[in-house]
């Protein structure tokens, strides 16, 4: 098939593993030195009103405590909880503050700089690519003026509602993030791209505690966590079956392939090295995925089985183009 295909056609193939290198480059997502969470589904949704005393909130564990740039605990300390239902995602955030009497809010009307304040900040990758840097963004300070945009559109405005409550120490607030605003509905097992900050500013002097670690940037999409819906073993259980299924499509093809170029091309033993990836990442789902931390290595396995099956494939086709 390959080896008889005309110059043009094997030119085609060349660009095309060019691009597809360029795309893995990218694929290769970070699993490990960001946050995980799973974002559950609620049968009574939160009264929007910054109070965070609904059942929703207390039956459901806070997702750890925020960072600095360099991964330094945030001080004052933040914490955060997500959850959604049919029609929302719901965020809060509850913020320690011991110098309450100095903090500014003061900033009103649509997307005001609510940066120049204390505020929190949302970043929502439905798609989870770090390859388009697009994402939405939602901010509210404490008075819960919103500035938002979405894909850099800061002429957009969504219907997201916010809530803030301020006490001595310490201040909380609650969003409502319709699924309409983001364009898009999460089903079981999916997976999704957050980032939560916090921008602290006191005496002149702005510092930004983030929920994922930053690494190279609080707005770097690579740097935003994962959240998946309701299941993580259902995201791993859809990963598995894909890269099955894709395998099973090409199994013709590859035994060609060996057969022409022999088992120990370095490709051929990369395709062969693949299926036993997906056996042991089987294994992990049948021994269960109690929490992200528990799903975060499999994760990892799986996502470069593909990429690495991606890349063999596409080589041993050029060795084929270039073996007569």
């Amino acid at each position: 098939m390959w080896a008889n295909s005309k110059p043009m056609s094997r030119l085609v193939i060349c660009l095309h593993v060019i691009a597809l290198a360029a795309a893995t480059a990218f694929a290769g997502r970070n699993w490990t030195d960001v946050r995980a969470a799973l974002c559950r589904r609620l049968e009574t949704p939160p009264v929007i009103d910054g109070k965070l005393d609904d059942p929703a909130w207390r039956n459901l564990g806070p997702l750890g405590d925020f960072a600095g740039p360099g991964g330094q605990p945030g001080d004052p300390p933040a914490r955060l909880w997500i959850a959604h239902d049919d029609d929302n995602l719901y965020v809060a955030l509850r913020c320690a503050e011991p110098r309450m009497e100095a903090v500014k809010a003061e900033l009103t009307g649509v997307d005001a700089d609510v940066f120049e304040e204390e505020c929190a900040v949302v970043l929502l990758d439905p798609g989870h690519d770090a390859r388009s840097r697009q994402f939405v963004e939602l901010a509210a300070n404490l008075l819960a003026t919103k500035h938002d945009a979405f894909n850099n559109d800061h002429e957009w405005n969504g219907t997201w509602r916010a809530a803030v409550q301020r006490g001595p120490d310490w201040w909380t607030m609650e969003m409502a993030i319709p699924f309409s605003d983001l364009r898009a509905r999460p089903a079981v097992g999916d997976l999704w791209g957050l980032q939560v900050g916090r921008y602290h500013n006191l005496d002149g002097e702005q510092r930004v505690f983030s929920w994922s670690p930053p690494g190279d940037g609080f707005w770097n999409p690579e740097s935003f966590g994962h959240v998946v819906f309701d299941s993580l073993k259902q995201n791993l259980t859809r990963d598995v079956k894909r890269l099955e299924q894709r395998m099973a499509a090409d199994r013709a093809e590859v035994a060609r392939a060996i057969a022409q170029l022999g088992p120990y091309q370095p490709d051929a033993r990369a395709l062969m090295a693949v299926p036993a990836a997906v056996a042991e990442v089987k294994q992990r789902l049948a021994a269960g995925i109690a929490s992200p931390d528990d799903w975060r290595e499999p994760k990892a396995a799986i996502s470069r089985a593909e990429r690495d099956y991606e890349d063999a494939l596409w080589n041993l086709r050029l060795a084929q183009l270039f073996a007569d």
